[in-house]
């Protein structure tokens, strides 16, 4: 396993992901539509409003992109053969600009210091490729190969209720690959979307 030495560029976007209408027909064959997201009333206490509306934020959907450029230089060392090393590349920090920002802007309540926001993936779309690479000048034919990668996920406790909290994104695991000592991958572009919930959690294992 090998880590990223920093990153060159890092960018963000999130949105609420819209939730999409009831054919009529999909009525007409179930008996019934689903029942609507919880409506925050005007009427009552503003801290009944308040609960509600908390409530109706912790089962909103949102749409999250991180992309960006990682500082890697992983070295061949091998003589006519292959290198294979698993990059974790460790994007939770990367999650702290965009998250606070909807937290701030929807005014979601922080449960406690002690846990940070998180982002429970339902689905995801990652993609990790070769940003910069370098042969030292060796006729020995270097090689240089982004073999794979997948989203990396752990499970932490949620604050508040201590339930199990399943899914929860920590970065992505890139398996790079170099042949003969003078090849050499300095930088690895990524992008992931993922759609989830934010949540309130322990730290990650892997910061």
């Amino acid at each position: 396993m090998i880590f990223t030495q920093g990153f060159a560029e890092q960018n963000w976007l999130i949105t609420p992901a819209a939730t999409a209408p009831i054919a009529p027909q999909q009525v007409a064959t179930t008996g019934s539509p689903p029942p609507p997201p919880p409506a925050v009333h005007t009427t009552g206490s503003l801290a009944e409003a308040d609960r509600v509306a908390q409530a109706a934020l912790r089962e909103q959907k949102w749409l999250l992109v991180l992309s960006g450029v990682a500082l890697v230089n992983f070295e061949g060392t091998l003589a006519n053969d292959w290198n294979h090393e698993t990059l974790d590349l460790g994007l939770a920090s990367a999650l702290a600009p965009p998250l606070d920002h909807i937290i701030g802007a929807h005014r979601i309540a922080r449960p406690s210091r002690q846990h940070v926001a998180s982002f429970q993936v339902e689905q995801a779309a990652p993609f990790a490729g070769l940003s910069a690479i370098f042969g030292n000048g060796s006729p020995r034919q270097p090689g240089y190969a982004v073999d794979d990668w997948g989203v990396n996920l752990f499970t932490g406790t949620e604050a508040g209720t201590n339930a199990s909290l399943r899914g929860l994104f920590a970065g992505l695991l890139v398996a790079l690959a170099v042949r003969n000592r003078s090849a050499i991958i300095y930088r690895v572009s990524y992008t992931v979307s993922l759609l989830g919930r934010i949540r309130f959690a322990a730290p990650p294992p892997i910061l």
